[in-house]
C-alpha cells in the first residue's frame, strides 16, 4: 500500500533536482528535529556539505496533512511518513566510512495504512495522483535504464560517472561500487 521509486545519482545532479522540486512546488521537511511543528522550507539545506540523508518532499497544498511523532528519546520527533502526505526522499550519495561506495536514492510514498485499530485509513485520490505524477515527471526528466537489469535506473551523470571511474552495480541493485 505505498509507492517507491529507486534510482542512482550522484552529488552533481543535486542542482537539477533543486530546480526539478522548485518547478514542482515542493516544500521541504526535515526528518528528525527537537519538535513537532511543521516547519516547510524551500531549499534544500546542507548537511556537513551535502543533503540530509533523508527529507520529506511535500506541496505546499498537503502540508495541513504532516504530521511529526515522538520517537525513541522523549522530546524527539521523526515525521511520520505513514500518516503524512509526503514523499520521504533517501538522497542516497556515499558516506565518510565507505566513500567508494555510492548508495542508491529513493522516493517512497505510503499511499494507505492500517491505524492502531486495524481500520484502513486511505489518503486522497488527490495526493496519490500527485505522487503518481511527480514519480512520471522525475523519471522522464532525469532516469535512464542501462544494462541488461531494466528494474535500475540512474542519471545520465550516474551513468557518465559509472564510465569514468569503472564502477559497478552491485548484485542486489542497493549500491555501486567503484575500485
Amino acid at each position: 500500500m505505498s509507492s517507491q521509486l529507486n534510482f542512482f545519482s550522484i552529488p552533481e545532479d543535486g542542482e537539477r533536482f533543486a530546480a526539478f522540486f522548485a518547478r514542482k512546488g515542493v516544500q521541504f521537511l526535515a526528518f528528525k528535529q527537537e519538535d513537532n511543528v511543521v516547519r516547510p522550507q524551500e531549499k534544500l539545506w546542507l548537511e556537513d556539505g551535502r543533503w540530509p540523508h533523508q527529507v520529506g518532499l511535500v506541496p505546499i497544498d498537503f502540508i495541513g496533512n504532516v504530521a511529526y511523532r515522538e520517537h525513541g528519546i522523549a522530546g524527539k520527533y521523526g515525521l511520520d511518513v505513514t500518516k503524512s502526505w509526503i514523499i520521504e526522499y533517501d538522497t542516497g550519495g556515499s558516506y565518510p566510512s565507505t566513500p567508494n561506495v555510492l548508495h542508491r536514492s529513493r522516493f517512497y510514498a505510503v499511499n494507505d495504512y492500517f491505524a492502531s485499530n486495524d481500520m484502513l485509513v486511505t489518503k486522497s485520490d488527490t495526493f496519490k495522483k500527485w505522487v503518481r505524477n511527480f514519480y512520471r515527471a522525475f523519471k522522464r526528466e532525469f532516469l535512464r535504464k542501462a544494462g541488461s537489469a531494466s528494474f535500475i535506473t540512474y542519471t545520465n551523470a550516474c551513468l557518465d560517472w559509472m564510465r569514468e571511474t569503472n564502477a559497478v552495480v552491485d548484485r542486489p541493485a542497493l549500491t555501486i561500487i567503484k575500485p
